[in-house]
Protein backbone atom coordinates (compact mmCIF):
# COMPACT_ATOMS: atom_id res chain seq x y z
CA UNK A 1 0.00 0.00 0.00
CA UNK A 2 1.24 3.29 -0.55
CA UNK A 3 2.17 5.56 2.41
CA UNK A 4 -0.15 9.04 1.41
CA UNK A 5 -3.14 6.05 1.93
CA UNK A 6 -2.39 5.10 5.45
CA UNK A 7 -3.91 6.39 8.78
CA UNK A 8 -1.78 8.72 10.46
CA UNK A 9 -0.38 6.20 13.13
CA UNK A 10 1.10 4.29 10.73
CA UNK A 11 2.58 7.19 8.64
CA UNK A 12 3.84 8.49 12.31
CA UNK A 13 5.51 4.39 12.64
CA UNK A 14 6.73 4.48 9.60
CA UNK A 15 8.78 8.16 9.81
CA UNK A 16 10.19 6.96 12.85
CA UNK A 17 11.85 4.21 11.58
CA UNK A 18 12.93 5.85 8.49
CA UNK A 19 14.89 8.33 10.99
CA UNK A 20 17.00 5.17 12.69
CA UNK A 21 20.47 5.09 11.06
CA UNK A 22 20.55 1.45 12.39
CA UNK A 23 18.45 -0.90 13.36
CA UNK A 24 19.30 -1.76 17.00
CA UNK A 25 17.17 -3.71 18.69
CA UNK A 26 16.05 -1.48 21.81
CA UNK A 27 15.11 1.13 19.12
CA UNK A 28 12.56 -0.91 17.45
CA UNK A 29 11.14 -2.19 20.92
CA UNK A 30 10.87 1.45 22.11
CA UNK A 31 9.14 2.50 18.69
CA UNK A 32 6.94 0.18 18.77
CA UNK A 33 5.88 -0.20 22.83
CA UNK A 34 5.44 3.40 22.58
CA UNK A 35 3.32 3.39 18.85
CA UNK A 36 -0.27 5.21 19.25
CA UNK A 37 -1.21 1.68 16.76
CA UNK A 38 -3.96 0.65 18.39
CA UNK A 39 -6.16 -2.60 17.48
CA UNK A 40 -8.65 -0.40 15.78
CA UNK A 41 -5.70 0.80 13.52
CA UNK A 42 -4.83 -2.77 12.49
CA UNK A 43 -8.54 -3.78 11.77
CA UNK A 44 -8.37 -2.58 7.72
CA UNK A 45 -6.10 -5.28 7.30
CA UNK A 46 -7.34 -8.11 9.67
CA UNK A 47 -8.18 -11.36 7.47
CA UNK A 48 -9.80 -13.43 10.33
CA UNK A 49 -12.06 -15.14 7.44
CA UNK A 50 -8.43 -16.37 6.00
CA UNK A 51 -8.56 -19.88 4.81
CA UNK A 52 -8.37 -22.43 7.23
CA UNK A 53 -5.52 -24.23 5.53
CA UNK A 54 -3.49 -21.44 5.72
CA UNK A 55 -3.34 -21.56 9.02
CA UNK A 56 -3.51 -17.85 10.30
CA UNK A 57 -3.98 -14.70 8.52
CA UNK A 58 -1.04 -12.36 7.18
CA UNK A 59 -1.17 -8.66 5.48
CA UNK A 60 1.29 -6.47 4.09
CA UNK A 61 0.73 -3.18 4.90
CA UNK A 62 4.10 -1.10 4.13
CA UNK A 63 7.22 -2.20 2.50
CA UNK A 64 10.01 0.36 3.03
CA UNK A 65 13.13 -0.87 1.18
CA UNK A 66 14.91 -2.29 4.13
CA UNK A 67 12.20 -3.49 6.35
CA UNK A 68 8.42 -4.32 6.04
CA UNK A 69 5.17 -4.04 8.16
CA UNK A 70 2.45 -6.40 8.23
CA UNK A 71 -0.49 -7.27 10.21
CA UNK A 72 -1.28 -11.05 11.32
CA UNK A 73 -4.75 -12.53 12.61
CA UNK A 74 -5.28 -15.14 14.41
CA UNK A 75 -8.58 -16.96 15.08
CA UNK A 76 -8.81 -19.07 18.30
CA UNK A 77 -6.45 -22.19 17.57
CA UNK A 78 -4.39 -20.24 14.69
CA UNK A 79 -0.75 -21.19 14.81
CA UNK A 80 2.06 -20.97 12.76
CA UNK A 81 4.68 -23.78 11.53
CA UNK A 82 7.81 -23.58 13.53
CA UNK A 83 10.12 -21.32 11.26
CA UNK A 84 12.71 -18.26 11.49
CA UNK A 85 12.68 -15.63 9.29
CA UNK A 86 14.79 -15.73 6.81
CA UNK A 87 17.06 -12.88 5.58
CA UNK A 88 15.64 -10.83 8.19
CA UNK A 89 18.10 -9.15 10.39
CA UNK A 90 15.93 -7.82 12.83
CA UNK A 91 12.68 -7.42 13.70
CA UNK A 92 9.85 -6.95 16.50
CA UNK A 93 6.01 -8.31 17.33
CA UNK A 94 3.64 -6.35 19.08
CA UNK A 95 0.29 -7.99 20.21
CA UNK A 96 -3.22 -6.68 20.47
CA UNK A 97 -4.86 -9.30 22.45
CA UNK A 98 -3.63 -12.95 23.64
CA UNK A 99 -0.86 -15.45 22.04
CA UNK A 100 1.43 -18.29 22.50
CA UNK A 101 4.78 -17.72 21.97
CA UNK A 102 7.28 -21.04 21.95
CA UNK A 103 10.70 -21.21 21.63
CA UNK A 104 13.18 -23.99 20.12
CA UNK A 105 16.85 -24.48 19.77
CA UNK A 106 18.62 -26.01 16.78
CA UNK A 107 21.68 -28.08 17.11
CA UNK A 108 22.56 -29.69 13.92
CA UNK A 109 19.72 -30.82 12.43
CA UNK A 110 18.04 -31.88 15.33
CA UNK A 111 15.47 -28.99 17.10
CA UNK A 112 13.94 -29.49 20.99
CA UNK A 113 11.55 -26.75 22.53
CA UNK A 114 12.99 -24.74 25.18
CA UNK A 115 10.11 -23.22 26.34
CA UNK A 116 6.24 -21.47 26.27
CA UNK A 117 5.34 -18.26 27.05
CA UNK A 118 2.10 -16.35 27.21
CA UNK A 119 2.02 -13.00 25.37
CA UNK A 120 -0.05 -10.53 27.01
CA UNK A 121 -1.85 -7.23 25.19
CA UNK A 122 0.33 -4.70 24.21
CA UNK A 123 3.42 -7.28 24.96
CA UNK A 124 6.23 -6.08 22.30
CA UNK A 125 8.39 -9.75 21.21
CA UNK A 126 12.01 -9.18 19.46
CA UNK A 127 12.60 -11.23 16.20
CA UNK A 128 16.54 -11.68 15.33
CA UNK A 129 18.21 -14.54 12.63
CA UNK A 130 19.03 -16.64 15.71
CA UNK A 131 15.37 -16.74 16.63
CA UNK A 132 13.41 -20.38 15.98
CA UNK A 133 9.94 -20.04 17.10
CA UNK A 134 5.85 -20.85 16.73
CA UNK A 135 3.33 -18.25 17.09
CA UNK A 136 -0.23 -19.04 18.14
CA UNK A 137 -3.60 -18.43 19.59
CA UNK A 138 -4.68 -21.03 22.08
CA UNK A 139 -7.65 -18.88 23.74
CA UNK A 140 -11.18 -18.05 22.67
CA UNK A 141 -11.37 -14.59 21.33
CA UNK A 142 -9.32 -13.06 18.09
CA UNK A 143 -6.43 -11.88 18.21
CA UNK A 144 -4.15 -9.04 15.90
CA UNK A 145 -0.41 -8.32 15.81
CA UNK A 146 1.95 -5.89 14.12
CA UNK A 147 4.93 -7.26 12.77
CA UNK A 148 8.12 -5.26 11.66
CA UNK A 149 10.96 -7.27 9.85
CA UNK A 150 13.99 -5.64 8.08
CA UNK A 151 17.63 -5.74 6.44
CA UNK A 152 20.77 -3.44 6.66
CA UNK A 153 20.50 -4.08 3.14
CA UNK A 154 17.22 -3.02 0.66
CA UNK A 155 15.13 -6.19 -0.39
CA UNK A 156 12.63 -7.31 -2.81
CA UNK A 157 10.91 -9.55 0.17
CA UNK A 158 12.57 -9.01 3.65
CA UNK A 159 11.52 -12.40 4.93
CA UNK A 160 12.41 -14.02 2.15
CA UNK A 161 14.07 -17.76 2.25
CA UNK A 162 12.20 -18.34 5.31
CA UNK A 163 12.58 -21.90 7.02
CA UNK A 164 9.76 -24.23 8.13
CA UNK A 165 10.90 -26.93 10.46
CA UNK A 166 8.21 -29.63 9.30
CA UNK A 167 8.57 -32.06 11.84
CA UNK A 168 6.56 -35.18 10.90
CA UNK A 169 8.15 -34.98 7.16
CA UNK A 170 11.61 -34.72 8.80
CA UNK A 171 13.01 -32.04 6.77
CA UNK A 172 13.69 -28.12 6.52
CA UNK A 173 11.56 -26.13 4.05
CA UNK A 174 12.88 -22.85 3.18
CA UNK A 175 9.54 -20.77 1.79
CA UNK A 176 9.09 -16.97 0.22
CA UNK A 177 5.56 -16.57 1.98
CA UNK A 178 3.51 -17.22 4.81
CA UNK A 179 5.05 -20.08 7.33
CA UNK A 180 1.80 -22.69 6.78
CA UNK A 181 1.21 -26.44 7.23
CA UNK A 182 1.30 -28.96 4.04
CA UNK A 183 2.36 -26.09 2.33
CA UNK A 184 2.12 -27.45 -1.72
CA UNK A 185 4.86 -28.65 -3.63
CA UNK A 186 4.95 -25.09 -5.47
CA UNK A 187 4.89 -23.33 -2.18
CA UNK A 188 8.42 -24.77 -1.10
CA UNK A 189 11.68 -23.43 -2.63
CA UNK A 190 13.98 -25.61 -1.29
CA UNK A 191 13.99 -28.92 1.26
CA UNK A 192 16.69 -30.00 3.34
CA UNK A 193 16.28 -33.66 4.40
CA UNK A 194 17.13 -35.60 7.94
CA UNK A 195 15.54 -32.91 10.87
CA UNK A 196 14.88 -34.78 13.99
CA UNK A 197 12.85 -33.06 16.90
CA UNK A 198 12.54 -34.35 20.95
CA UNK A 199 9.39 -35.69 22.05
CA UNK A 200 7.24 -33.01 22.95
CA UNK A 201 8.07 -30.71 19.99
CA UNK A 202 6.98 -33.94 18.25
CA UNK A 203 3.83 -34.37 20.01
CA UNK A 204 3.19 -30.49 19.82
CA UNK A 205 3.79 -30.66 16.32
CA UNK A 206 1.22 -33.26 15.63
CA UNK A 207 -1.56 -31.77 18.21
CA UNK A 208 -1.29 -28.51 16.16
CA UNK A 209 -1.80 -30.45 12.94
CA UNK A 210 -4.79 -32.29 14.91
CA UNK A 211 -6.39 -29.04 15.87
CA UNK A 212 -5.86 -27.19 12.45
CA UNK A 213 -7.59 -30.15 10.40
CA UNK A 214 -10.35 -30.19 12.99
CA UNK A 215 -11.11 -26.37 12.63
CA UNK A 216 -10.59 -26.89 8.96
CA UNK A 217 -12.75 -29.85 8.77
CA UNK A 218 -10.60 -31.68 6.29
CA UNK A 219 -7.95 -34.26 6.57
CA UNK A 220 -4.63 -32.86 5.28
CA UNK A 221 -1.45 -35.03 4.15
CA UNK A 222 -0.19 -35.36 8.09
CA UNK A 223 -3.73 -36.64 9.24
CA UNK A 224 -2.64 -40.56 8.92
CA UNK A 225 0.62 -39.93 10.60
CA UNK A 226 -0.70 -37.58 13.28
CA UNK A 227 -3.14 -40.46 14.18
CA UNK A 228 -0.59 -42.97 14.46
CA UNK A 229 1.74 -41.04 16.07
CA UNK A 230 -0.58 -40.97 19.03
CA UNK A 231 -2.01 -45.04 18.62
CA UNK A 232 1.55 -46.47 18.38
CA UNK A 233 1.82 -48.79 20.99
CA UNK A 234 6.07 -48.22 21.67
CA UNK A 235 5.09 -45.01 22.94
CA UNK A 236 3.06 -46.80 26.07
CA UNK A 237 4.96 -47.25 29.46
CA UNK A 238 8.01 -45.04 28.38
CA UNK A 239 7.09 -41.89 29.19
CA UNK A 240 9.45 -41.24 32.31
CA UNK A 241 12.95 -42.50 30.25
CA UNK A 242 11.89 -40.14 27.87
CA UNK A 243 11.80 -36.83 29.85
CA UNK A 244 14.82 -35.09 31.13
CA UNK A 245 13.28 -31.90 32.98
CA UNK A 246 10.60 -31.02 35.25
CA UNK A 247 9.46 -28.71 32.70
CA UNK A 248 9.25 -30.62 30.00
CA UNK A 249 7.33 -33.11 32.37
CA UNK A 250 4.66 -30.66 33.04
CA UNK A 251 4.76 -30.10 29.49
CA UNK A 252 4.03 -33.46 28.09
CA UNK A 253 1.06 -33.95 30.38
CA UNK A 254 -0.93 -30.87 29.16
CA UNK A 255 0.25 -31.49 25.36
CA UNK A 256 -0.90 -34.94 25.54
CA UNK A 257 -4.57 -33.99 27.21
CA UNK A 258 -4.54 -31.29 23.93
CA UNK A 259 -3.67 -34.69 22.12
CA UNK A 260 -6.10 -36.74 23.92
CA UNK A 261 -8.94 -34.16 23.48
CA UNK A 262 -8.52 -33.70 19.55
CA UNK A 263 -8.52 -37.54 18.90
CA UNK A 264 -11.85 -37.60 20.25
CA UNK A 265 -13.17 -34.49 18.30
CA UNK A 266 -11.81 -36.82 15.09
CA UNK A 267 -14.05 -39.77 16.46
CA UNK A 268 -10.65 -41.44 16.47
CA UNK A 269 -9.36 -44.28 19.31
CA UNK A 270 -7.77 -42.76 22.49
CA UNK A 271 -6.71 -46.05 24.31
CA UNK A 272 -2.37 -45.74 24.30
CA UNK A 273 -2.81 -41.84 24.92
CA UNK A 274 -5.32 -42.27 27.80
CA UNK A 275 -2.88 -45.19 29.47
CA UNK A 276 0.31 -42.83 29.16
CA UNK A 277 -2.15 -39.93 30.56
CA UNK A 278 -3.16 -42.64 33.30
CA UNK A 279 0.59 -42.89 34.20
CA UNK A 280 1.56 -39.67 34.86
CA UNK A 281 -1.67 -38.08 36.45
CA UNK A 282 -0.21 -37.48 39.77
CA UNK A 283 1.05 -34.16 38.46
CA UNK A 284 2.91 -33.65 42.54
CA UNK A 285 6.01 -35.72 41.57
CA UNK A 286 6.17 -32.90 38.92
CA UNK A 287 6.28 -29.90 41.21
Amino acid sequence: MKKLSLPVEFLDLIAKLDALNSFEPTDLLRILKTSNITKETLLPWSTFDHNPKEGYGRREVYKGGKYEIMVMSWCPGDYTAVHNHGIAEWGAVKVFGRLEHINFKREDNFISTIYKEKLAPNEVLAVNQALIHQMGNPFDENCLSLHVYGTSTIAENVTANSQIFEIGKHEIQEVNGGVFYDLKNNEIAKRTPGLRADKITEIQHYTHLLNLYHKGNYRGSQYNAAINYFQNRSSEGRLNTEVELDTKQILYYIELKKAQKLLRLHKEPTRIIDAILNEISDLEKYS
